[in-house]
């Protein structure tokens, strides 16, 4: 597996990436070894479920790229058009070529220093353009880790989007380090090209003929809105099917492509046809509420003008289930998890052993469930049951192991299926969807979550898990530059990519790789990314980690970050029954900023909230139209605020949080 840098996103004035504790644990569980070339994008192989249906099939995954792989861009580090790789420590070496006659060489004698960066790359920002790549690599005394290189995209203000990361190598003489496909995220305005170490190592690598890969995106992506959990139309919940389509332009084609939706029930039999002309994006939409129980397919095909079928066609299957087949768990129209007939807010916390001491600290701290890295015990299923605690149950195995999910599908501490933390959707798309599949046969009463720093493509996503997690650690060792609000802009991107579906992120709450060199986040940092994520759609939230927390290596007292933690996750519990509320209020915020994010709720017995988040580092004023009542209450601090003339202008210091409850 491509283990991602920690500090992904941040590699614009730093070097090499370390990996955290929890990435680390990851990595070394992981098969594979330096040099070793993957798989890349393939569709799908499994079949859709019998048992309950979901999202694209195995013919559904849209076909291949428009096009085949172009060169983008490449290198051999001859010509003066290379001084752009030049830093301090990057050199041209002639004594050390791959081809040619020199390379570019990176020297590092101060473990500490981080100062190696590529240049922006021209053309390498279409939506959903598939950039992969590859560069040799020899290295020389290095003291761990080893040499690896990267791209990585941001938006027009320079934020971190999404990044495709090589595997690394040691191994002295020249390897291939390889980059599989990775689609440009949408809104990206440029690309990087990066060399790197791993954090805290010193020696020397040497890199030659850098060749970066374009692809044209799919011809055919569509995206399943609704029904928003494994393709399952559920009583009390709405009928309907909400489909975004986005048909691509072939490479070298004169024309722009069309779509045609047909719908079709278990027989076969059309129920609904639309054709779509050639403008993108479109949305189709139909009700099954007056249509019987029982199995339908969605099936969306790319068209020419002359009605010809291009690529490969996305499928989707839905099940239309009466009273008895309403599952125990699942994910409602609002993204809410419903367990045992109850919405639930998922406040979740990382932790390693699931011992008794851990569990009890946990639950002390406000949280309803729990996470780890290995499968747990029957045991461990049943302490952590005895506090209160649900459990994200470890299911990662290739291929997976049936009995397992037989053995705990039905104890009433499981929360959910933990299927993928980090592995790369492109490369290892076929073992995810078996992940995904065995849970969707075997368990239809939980839903699977998924963990990943990039942003994929929403169809790409919603094919192998039904929740997805956003984990983006933005706190390192710079307290005047830590980019709070990437955290949660990531979780923005990672929502509008799989619209109507629930993202439970992970809340940084502890130094970063726990070395000794980054520190912890703050209580008030900690908070702000919480309520950043929950302003922006989170419907759950998980925590990392505890056990980082307690044993701190940043000289910060472990008890007091503990504790922060426990007031911050107290404060969201304690307005679970708002964040719930699917009710919402007519309030306009007057003047729109990327640094002030908000939302409203309305409860059933009819008490408002305006929740707000400044996650900048200056204070900021900001001004609401259409607010009810008369004064607003900070629920946290007391502060009391008037209402005039249904309009309220609060000022929100640096990194602050206004939780209003609006009264008359």
């Amino acid at each position: 597996m491509n283990t991602p840098p920690d500090n992904a996103g941040d590699m614009q004035d730093i070097e090499g990436p370390a990996l955290s504790s929890r990435r680390r644990f990851l990595m070394q569980a992981a098969a594979g070894s330096a040099g070793v070339v993957v798989a890349g994008l393939l569709p799908g192989t499994a079949s859709a479920s019998t048992s309950a249906a979901v999202g694209p099939t195995a013919a559904g995954s849209g076909g291949p790229s428009a096009s085949e792989p172009a060169v983008l861009f490449s290198t051999s580090f001859e010509n003066s058009s290379d001084n752009v790789f030049l830093t301090a420590a990057a050199t041209f070496d002639p004594t050390q070529f791959h081809s040619g006659t020199r390379s570019l060489k990176y020297d590092r004698t101060d473990n500490t220093s981080y100062v190696f960066t590529g240049p922006a790359i021209d053309g390498s920002c279409g939506r959903y353009d598939e950039i992969s790549g590859s560069v040799w690599v020899k290295t020389a005394n290095l003291s761990g880790g080893g040499a690896s290189f990267a791209v990585e995209w941001r938006d027009a203000a320079g934020n971190y989007m999404t990044g495709a990361y090589s595997q690394s190598s040691n191994l002295g003489d020249w390897t291939q380090l390889t980059i599989q496909p990775q689609a440009v995220p949408a809104g990206a305005a440029t690309m990087q090209v990066i060399f790197y170490l791993s954090r805290g190592q010193t020696g020397t690598a040497w890199y030659d003929d850098l060749v970066l890969y374009l692809a044209s995106p799919r011809v055919l992506r569509a995206k399943l809105a609704a029904p928003n959990y494994r393709g399952l139309l559920i009583p009390g919940q709405p009928q309907d099917i909400d489909l975004r389509i986005e048909a691509f332009r072939p490479t070298g084609a004169s024309e722009a492509l069309g779509a045609r939706v047909v719908l079709a029930d278990s027989r076969g039999r059309t129920v609904d046809t639309k054709n779509f002309p050639d403008q993108t994006p479109q949305r189709y939409r139909y009700s099954l509420k007056s249509r019987p129980y029982g199995d339908y397919t969605v099936t969306v095909t790319a068209r020419d003008r002359a009605g010809t079928v291009v690529g490969t066609p996305v499928v989707h299957q839905l099940k239309k289930l009466s009273a008895e087949q309403i599952p125990t768990s699942y994910i409602d129209n609002f993204g809410r998890l419903i367990r045992d007939g109850q919405p639930y807010f998922t406040l979740g916390c990382y932790d390693f052993a699931l011992a008794e001491d851990n569990l009890a600290a946990i639950a002390g701290m406000n949280f309803n469930s729990v996470q780890t890295y290995h499968s747990p015990t029957q045991a461990q299923m049943d302490l952590a049951h005895s506090h209160g605690l649900g459990v994200l149950y470890v299911h990662k195995t290739d291929p997976p192991v049936i009995s397992e999910l037989e053995q705990f599908r039905d104890h009433p501490a499981l929360l959910a299926w933990y299927i993928n933390d980090e592995v790369s959707l492109s490369e290892h798309r076929a073992a995810l969807r078996a992940r995904y599949q065995a849970v969707m046969d075997n368990d239809p009463n939980h839903p699977a979550y998924s963990v990943d720093y990039r942003t994929w493509p929403g169809d790409d996503e919603e094919y192998v898990t039904d929740v997805f997690g956003s984990d983006h650690y933005p706190v390192k060792n710079h307290p005047d530059t830590d980019t709070i609000e990437a955290a949660g802009r990531s979780t923005a991107r990672a929502i509008a990519e799989m619209p109507g579906y629930p993202n439970w992120p992970v809340i940084q709450i502890a130094a970063e790789a726990n070395n000794g060199i980054n520190r912890p986040p703050t209580e008030e940092q900690v908070r702000t990314m919480a309520w950043h994520a929950i302003t922006v759609g989170s419907t759950g939230l998980f925590f990392y980690s505890y056990f980082d927390q307690i044993q701190d290596h940043s000289g910060a007292d472990p008890q007091q970050l503990v504790a922060g933690t426990t007031r911050v996750v107290g404060e969201i519990r304690s307005l679970t029954d708002a964040l719930l509320a699917t009710g919402r209020l007519p309030v306009k915020v007057n003047s729109p900023s990327e640094w002030i994010t908000w939302t409203t709720r309305r409860t059933h017995d009819g008490k408002r909230y305006l929740f707000v988040v400044n996650s900048s580092r200056t204070s900021r004023t900001v001004t609401f139209s259409g607010v009810p009542g008369h004064v607003a209450t900070d629920v946290r601090t007391n502060a009391v605020t008037a209402i005039s003339a249904h309009t309220l202008e609060v000022t929100l210091p640096s990194l602050a949080v206004g939780l209003y409850q609006l009264t008359d």
